[in-house]
């Protein structure tokens, strides 16, 4: 990856960061900065080539984040922020950056059940409704499980360090 890019994407996470964590909103104007700054730098550097593996990356990241978003797994915030990601660094790094921030989330996830005491209440529910429960009950369980005992963090927590072991491994 080339430095420039690098430091853009630094620049970004560190401002989407900031904004997450301290007022729990990832903005337009952030999230079309990004797009913008990533395309620009894309057509800058190599030309067209470079602006369609640009625009190849916006499609990726917000493909996969929306999947996740329609499961409200994430809100519609991040989803425009891994596409401005993926304009900045393609289809690849986009794509492991995601896998790699929803490993984040889910390891953070089971720290927060652990430190609730909540990990082998929810385990055991889990692996009952699996077990003994119809298709029926299963989704009424999730149901109530969504509106009860849901837990929310900045996805951002996640995000960060996935990123960072993407840089690493990419």
């Amino acid at each position: 990856m080339e430095s420039s890019t690098l430091i853009m994407l630094a620049l970004f996470l560190a401002c989407a960061a900031y904004m997450d964590i301290r007022y729990h909103l990832l903005p337009n104007w952030l999230n079309v900065a990004g797009v913008a700054a990533g395309m620009v730098n894309a057509w800058v550097h190599q030309g067209l080539p470079s602006l369609l593996f640009s625009l190849g990356g916006l499609a990726a990241g917000f493909v996969a984040m929306l999947v996740l978003h329609l499961f409200k797994a994430v809100e519609a915030g991040d989803v425009k922020l891994f596409a401005a990601l993926g304009a900045m660094t393609g289809i690849e790094f986009s794509l492991y950056s995601v896998m790699h921030s929803i490993v984040f989330a889910a390891l953070y996830g089971i720290v927060i059940l652990a430190v609730r005491k909540l990990l082998w209440t929810k385990l055991l529910e889990t692996i009952r409704s699996f077990l003994f429960t119809s298709v029926m009950r299963d989704l009424h369980a999730v149901r109530s499980l969504s509106r009860t005992g849901k837990i929310q963090m900045p996805f951002m927590y996640a995000v960060v360090p996935g990123v960072i072991v993407t840089i690493f491994y990419y």
